[in-house]
């Protein structure tokens, strides 16, 4: 759904050049419909604003919960100092450009890499037996597993990222998943690493 939104926007305008690559420019430039116009507008109000007090309080949190910083300094890396790194950068190129530099170096690999490789690490600290067909060693299982966290009274089973088996015309084929998880962690390095590159070579050639 995102990759089709973020087409989408993207086939809607001409190539935007070098001075003007901030696609909500161009959504509220005056060649544009008022509905256009109107939604750029409505981007900052009801997307932007909103989450400014959300990700503060997070980045305070992390840093006050993470023991790096103490009351004070969490509440002025995480609240104050953003707004002055951003009102002296804000009207600047290099501003936008260290986000997008950001965006690309790290992007791919939070997104994609990192979730694989927390997956990969939990099935190494809480291995459950592979599904055999013996049902009460796979409730125990995940029973053991639940205990081993703060949902031990819950009845509800643990919820698989990948799947133990697949059932395909009634034969049911079992899945190695930190094998998967593995695959998925090599692909994602491999097209993030490249997807790198690329823009560099890109920036250096144009």
């Amino acid at each position: 759904m995102k990759l089709g939104t973020g087409l989408l926007g993207a086939w809607a305008f001409a190539s935007l050049n070098n001075n003007n690559q901030d696609i909500v420019k161009t959504i509220i430039g005056s060649s544009q419909p008022k509905v256009t116009i109107y939604s750029g507008y409505l981007w900052d109000i009801t997307t932007l604003i909103p989450g400014i007090p959300v990700l503060a309080v997070m980045i305070r949190y992390n840093l006050l919960s993470g023991g790096v910083c103490g009351r004070f300094w969490s509440f002025f890396w995480g609240v104050i100092f953003p707004w002055i790194a951003t009102a002296f950068c804000y009207e600047k190129d290099v501003l936008t450009t260290l986000c997008n530099w950001v965006a690309i170096i790290f992007q791919g690999y939070i997104n994609f890499v990192v979730p694989a490789i927390l997956y990969r690490s939990a099935l190494k600290r809480y291995p459950i037996a592979d599904d055999v067909g013996d049902t009460d060693s796979i409730q125990a299982d995940e029973q053991q597993l639940l205990e081993a966290t703060e949902f031990a009274d819950n009845t509800e089973s643990p919820v698989n990222a990948i799947p133990r088996y697949l059932t395909v015309f009634g034969k049911k084929i079992h899945l190695n998943r930190i094998l998967i998880a593995e695959i998925i962690i090599v692909v994602f390095t491999v097209l993030s690493t490249a997807a790198i590159l690329i823009n560099i070579i890109d920036v250096a050639t144009s």
